[in-house]
């Protein structure tokens, strides 16, 4: 509330934290930090397919995401030597990866059947 009076009073609001964030693709964040935080919010649904992985140079560590709300993710980080980098990944879940494959079953069995029976999608050709 108080940043926000600051706001409409006209006065400077402090500093933002230095960052960016990365759309890779809609299985893949990356958010780069260039100074110290304690901790990233994502506006992403929680899915308990999502990983967070920090990685500092060389060494990668697995975080715990928690639900901070609705349609939100919230990842505590440890203390980090900045440059560091938050990789958020989305992994498929079994049934998901089910459908899938069974999807791409189907439209090669259509594709088979039309190929080998053009007479069931074109009775004129009979």
């Amino acid at each position: 509330m108080a940043k926000i009076l600051r706001w409409l009073g006209g006065v400077e609001a402090e500093p933002q934290p230095r960052h960016s964030a990365e759309f890779i693709n809609p299985q893949r964040r990356v958010v780069r930090l260039d100074e110290r935080a304690g901790g990233v919010l994502f506006k992403e649904h929680y899915f308990s397919q999502w990983h967070a992985i920090l990685v500092e140079g060389d060494h990668k560590t697995n975080l715990k995401i928690y639900l901070a709300g609705p349609g939100m993710m919230y990842i505590p980080l440890p203390e980090v030597d900045p440059p560091a980098e938050v990789i958020l990944i989305y992994d498929l879940s079994p049934p998901e990866k089910a459908g899938y494959i069974i999807s791409l079953i189907s439209l090669i069995a259509l594709v088979v059947i039309a190929w080998r029976r053009p007479s069931l999608l074109y009775p004129s050709l009979t």
